[in-house]
């Protein structure tokens, strides 16, 4: 086991270790090409039912398949929603319904979808830790990415993580002409314009061919300053999760491909930097006051030599073969570093904590696949094809952290932090995974597509003896885990363009090893711990239509697992690993009047329970269950040129949670509705776009906000107030 550099400087290319660029897995990744219908967003913004051609994805191969609720952004549409979107979370909180919406930091943390965790995918790579750092979401940037797939309700396509659906983001993929395409913005805040609360942001691309070779390759770079809310104070730092105030951030990315013959051969580099170089603070002071009743507030000062920030960098060699065993053939090897630092927390009141803390966390990950899709020629009138492979993970991991004195951090009311030492609060630990798998698809007739398989899952955990963080010597150990997981669809077209889907599939998490033993206590027995894989079964019918002018879908989903999520009470794991319940519906629409205008929206309802010994059934904490969710857009279109669009989201209230006395994640959230407004020009050469969120300087918090993430008033985060944005595209 190999610890990694604690004091590493974050972002250092020449400190990471060669066998990080050169180490690969002995087996290899993949996944096919697939068709399937999805419901997207059209260039009118419409949520459409299209046929789309999904790479690297183990989701369907036709486009009558789909037997799950999926939604689909092709690169025009996101580019149209960042327009009034601060970040990619906060993109697809609004236009995914069963996705929670943003929390407004540097963290998905409470950003779940249908009430589980969402797995990211970036072609074809899991993103997911097993100390989940909940920044997954901002290891690619925007300008790199081609599409963005969600596949919504538990799955075990990936194996581990994927409880609550799977984000899968495919980057540019090249071909063609050379084509470049630049753009620059800039945006600012409204209620306190100034250069306080600039941004900048510019992006540079390119794509095409030259003879058999395909490349792409973009690059951008963002600088970030404060928010301010409604009433033009500055908005707070996040002291839990951290945020993306005062920072900068870049990114590379770059792909390759060669075809010959039925064969091609590729790679692709990843490469994301956030860097924060702030003044400002979370003011202290207002931790006294009973919790909910004060807004927390930003105080100028910070002294904190290293802040937050995240780097990240994946590298892939992928190879596919159009016909082997009359089939294809898609393998994918790939290797990713990750590193997060958090803001400190002062835990001096936990227990198991007792400093003033900032964490950070070094991964690296190495893995890869093979997947075969075979046609099984059973009969001329039935299509049958049988999709099979394995896939692995390897993962070596630890989390140092940094502890600051107390008195100059109580003497400055927070602003000045100290380091006394650095030690291990997470140590380091080996995860391996290994899985075959077998999915086949029959297709009786025109109109029905049954697809049923399974995934055998096995796991190897390991780690040696620790100390943890107040000096309890916990003894090292090793588990092993092994899992079948099984899956059967059904899609009948009963009429054209309206489908019935039905499914049921298992999911599996291997919970957060990583947390539970940063937090062990004194006599802690790892093989006699209750830590154990957690397994959900996942039940969904649905309908969608797409006829003449309108589209829309809806579905009903429950998820189902006898051995509960770990709980945190008091900021300490609470391991009885309860029974859990998780339904609700989740509702899409939008119809185009004519040339010029189109509306739509959605509708998400999520309830959630567990069940305790006593059989007191108890709601799940907000940061898992969201309010209910509301969207909604009008476009208007009166000329070629110009495009006027106004959006809005509507979160409900939420009481389950503190009715019941849970008390992390237990408070009354209250409802909310922000409007923006975007316009689009198309000049003579390039396009303009004017984007303004929250117009109606709504004075609000966020649910997150609401529900106090630090137990305390310096979560009770304002959201910003009005904002702008401008930017200047153009492709040549």
């Amino acid at each position: 086991m190999a610890l990694l550099n604690s004091r590493r400087i974050m972002g250092d290319l020449s400190l990471l270790p060669k066998t990080f660029w050169f180490s690969i897995s002995a087996s290899a990744l993949a996944l096919c090409s697939a068709a399937f219908p999805a419901f997207a967003q059209d260039s009118g913004g419409e949520t459409v039912l299209a046929p789309i051609t999904i790479k690297a994805s183990r989701v369907g191969n036709a486009p009558e398949s789909v037997t799950r609720n999926v939604t689909i952004l092709e690169k025009e549409d996101i580019d149209k929603l960042l327009t009034t979107s601060h970040s990619l979370p906060d993109l697809l909180g609004k236009a995914v319904p069963g996705l929670a919406l943003y929390t407004g930091a540097f963290t998905t943390y409470g950003q779940g979808l249908r009430g589980r965790s969402a797995l990211v995918v970036i072609d074809g790579v899991p993103q997911k830790l097993n100390r989940d750092t909940s920044r997954d979401l901002f290891n690619v940037d925007v300008s790199a990415i081609e599409k963005i797939e969600v596949v919504h309700g538990g799955s075990a396509l990936y194996g581990n993580g994927a409880t609550g659906g799977i984000i899968y983001i495919t980057t540019l993929q090249g071909g063609g002409e050379t084509r470049f395409k630049s753009r620059i913005e800039t945006g600012n805040s409204l209620t306190n314009f100034g250069g306080q609360g600039a941004n900048a942001r510019f992006s540079q691309s390119v794509q095409g061919s030259t003879g058999d070779t395909d490349y792409a390759f973009s690059a951008s770079g963002d600088l970030n300053r404060g928010l301010f809310d409604a009433k033009g104070d500055r908005i707070a730092p996040e002291p839990s999760q951290g945020d993306l105030f005062d920072t900068v951030s870049g990114s590379f990315f770059g792909r390759v491909r060669h075809h010959f013959d039925d064969q091609s051969i590729g790679a692709s580099l990843i490469v994301k930097k956030i860097r924060q170089d702030s003044d400002y603070a979370a003011d202290t002071t207002v931790a006294g006051l009973p919790p909910g009743t004060a807004p927390a507030r930003a105080v100028k000062g910070l002294s904190l030599d290293e802040q937050g920030g995240l780097f990240n960098v994946q590298g892939t060699i992928d190879y596919r073969h159009e016909d082997i065993l009359g089939g294809t053939l898609d393998a994918q090897v790939f290797a990713r570093r990750a590193e997060s630092r958090f803001y400190p927390a002062d835990a001096r009141a936990i227990r198991n904590r007792a400093a003033i803390i900032q964490s950070y966390f070094e991964s690296d990950i190495y893995g890869g696949s093979a997947v075969f899709n075979t046609p099984i020629p059973l009969s001329e009138d039935v299509p049958v094809n049988l999709m099979w492979g394995m896939d692995a993970q390897l993962e070596s991991s630890v989390g140092p952290a940094d502890l600051f004195d107390g008195t100059a951090f109580d003497r400055s009311s927070g602003t000045v932090f100290n380091r006394t030492r650095t030690t291990l609060w997470t140590p380091p630990f080996d995860l391996d995974q290994y899985s075959l798998f077998a999915q086949l698809e029959v297709k009786p007739t025109d109109r029905i597509t049954v697809r049923g398989g399974v995934r055998q899952q096995w796991a190897h955990f390991s780690v040696d003896n620790f100390t943890t963080i107040i000096g309890d010597p916990i003894a090292g150990g090793s588990l092993d885990f092994s899992s079948a997981l099984y899956n059967i669809g059904v899609n009948y077209e009963f009429i054209d363009g309206v489908s019935f889907f039905a499914d049921f599939s298992q999911s599996y998490d291997l919970s957060d090893i990583g947390l539970q033993l940063r937090q062990a206590p004194r006599g802690f027995n790892l093989t006699r711990s209750n830590i154990s894989p957690l397994s959900y079964d996942n039940y969904e019918v649905g309908i969608r239509a797409s006829v003449g002018d309108f589209t829309g879908s809806a579905a009903a989903f429950l998820s189902k697992s006898e051995l509960g999520a770990l709980r945190t009470e008091n900021f300490i794991l609470v391991q009885d690993r309860d029974p859990e319940e998780i339904k609700g519906i989740e509702l899409a629409a939008s119809y185009r009047f004519n040339d010029q205008w189109s509306a739509g929206g959605t509708f998400t309802y999520t309830h959630g329970e567990r069940t305790a010994a006593n059989g007191r059934k108890i709601a799940l904490d907000g940061f898992r269950i969201p309010p209910i969710k509301v969207t909604g857009y009008v476009e208007y279109m009166p000329t070629d040129w110009w495009t006027i669009r106004l959006d809005g989201v509507y979160s409900g209230s939420r009481d389950d949670a503190f009715n019941d006395r849970v008390a992390f994640g237990g408070a009354t959230v209250e409802d909310f509705a922000i409007f923006n407004l975007a316009s689009d020009f198309k000049l003579e050469r390039g396009k303009l776009s004017l984007g303004v969120d929250n117009i109606f300087n709504e004075d609000y918090y966020n649910v997150y906000a609401q529900l106090l993430r630090n137990s305390n008033n310096t979560s009770h985060i304002k959201s910003p107030g009005t904002t702008f944005k401008i930017a200047y595209e153009v492709e040549w």
